[in-house]
């Protein structure tokens, strides 16, 4: 098994991140239940969205530097290395799901740029404004 990509686990980010905001705004005020029918209607508009803001080339920069300021080049390519060994990659399948679980709550800084959007987007929608 191989780590997965940064656009791999944004999708995977995308949908459950929805999903929490989603029934977070629900529980948090009197809805109709057109107004719930419209965010459940909006939701694979939102996780499309957010995939869409989130790709990979709009983060790989974030991630390269990242990387390039914890380690050097050999570090790097000696990492290489062993994710493609035997032991690395029995590494990787029992790393891949944790990897995902962490990644799947975003990072901070992530979470403070698309929620207070997506929060913008949910008022919209139960007002009716948006499509």
């Amino acid at each position: 098994m191989r780590l997965p990509s940064g656009a791999e686990l944004i999708k995977a980010a995308a949908k459950p991140a929805v999903a929490m905001v989603i029934t977070d705004f629900i529980a948090s005020r009197k809805l109709s239940e057109e107004q719930k029918m419209r965010l459940q209607d909006a939701q694979p508009r939102l996780i499309l969205e957010l995939e869409e803001k989130y790709d990979w080339s709009a983060i790989k920069d974030v991630y390269i530097d990242a990387y390039t300021s914890a380690y050097t080049k050999e570090e790097v390519n000696a990492a290489l290395a062993f994710f493609e060994s035997p032991i690395g990659k029995a590494y990787t399948d029992k790393l891949t799901p944790t990897l995902l679980r962490i990644n799947a709550s975003m990072s901070a800084r992530t979470r403070n740029e698309i929620m207070p959007e997506l929060g913008r987007k949910i008022e919209e929608i139960v007002a009716g404004s948006s499509k």
